[in-house]
């Protein structure tokens, strides 16, 4: 056997060695998580697939869990290893080192979270500019005019695309979407057989005009720590710098 096949069996071995540690930890997270009442919303690892077109996908770029608590439904935990740059992701960003992170995001009082989240989430720390990666808290809120709820939001996407343009009026959004929601002057969907791309024109300026309308994340606020994961070694180090800092910020 060649030095260089010893040198990647021994990569392939590490990674699997090291996928084995990550879900040790995360297992661990899970037990103690759970005993503070907070159970798993999600499976544990993103960016993966087996299809020969996206070799880069094979490995993921993230491995994590989302939690619940029936006591604080408006609240999503997580706690996320970031193996790598998310090169496809929305934002610019990179890391220098494998993370281990933690943190929550309030929807608002009165509010529940149910399904309404996105994987990218749990990549919120490593979009932190400059971060300093030895547990020091960052934090958001989100302050913007909600002119419509998120609800509303789907149910006018919803109504939407089932529709045909042609048909769409202000009139029938208005019930949907509620008297108080104010459309800007000018801009109408009604039926014009005389003229179906001007009408068709316009209908997609409704619509982006009401998509503008509806809160730029479910969330109205989160706060997020992280550590290099090279430094979160055992189950003391998964208590006393994941576990008990991130129950710190709920309560």
């Amino acid at each position: 056997m060649s030095e260089d096949g010893k040198n990647i069996l021994k990569m392939v071995q590490e990674l699997r060695k090291l996928c084995e540690q990550i879900s040790l930890m995360l297992r661990t997270v899970d037990e103690q998580m759970g005993i503070e009442g907070w159970e798993a919303a999600s499976n544990t690892a993103k960016s993966y697939t087996d299809s020969l077109l996206a070799p880069k996908k094979w490995i993921p770029y993230e491995i994590f869990r989302l939690f619940k608590n029936k006591e604080y439904p408006h609240l999503l935990a997580y706690v996320s290893v970031l193996l790598d740059d998310d090169i496809e992701g929305e934002y610019a960003e990179e890391i220098t080192e494998p993370l281990v992170t933690a943190g929550y995001f309030d929807y608002g009082q009165g509010k529940h979270v149910d399904d309404n989240w996105e994987y990218g989430y749990v990549r919120w720390y490593g979009y932190m500019e400059n971060h300093i990666d030895d547990g020091r808290i960052y934090q958001e809120e989100y302050k913007d005019e909600i002119h419509i709820t998120q609800e509303q939001w789907k149910q006018f996407d919803k109504y939407w695309h089932k529709t045909e343009y042609t048909d769409l009026t202000i009139n029938a959004f208005s019930k949907i979407l509620g008297k108080d929601i104010q459309i800007p002057e000018g801009i109408e969907a009604e039926k014009n057989p005389d003229d179906d791309y001007a009408n068709q024109k316009v209908a997609d300026v409704f619509y982006e005009t009401v998509k503008a309308m509806k809160p730029k994340y479910p969330f109205r606020s989160y706060k997020c720590f992280g550590y290099p994961l090279v430094s979160v070694t055992n189950a003391t180090d998964v208590e006393s710098k994941i576990v008990k800092p991130l129950l710190a910020l709920v309560s």
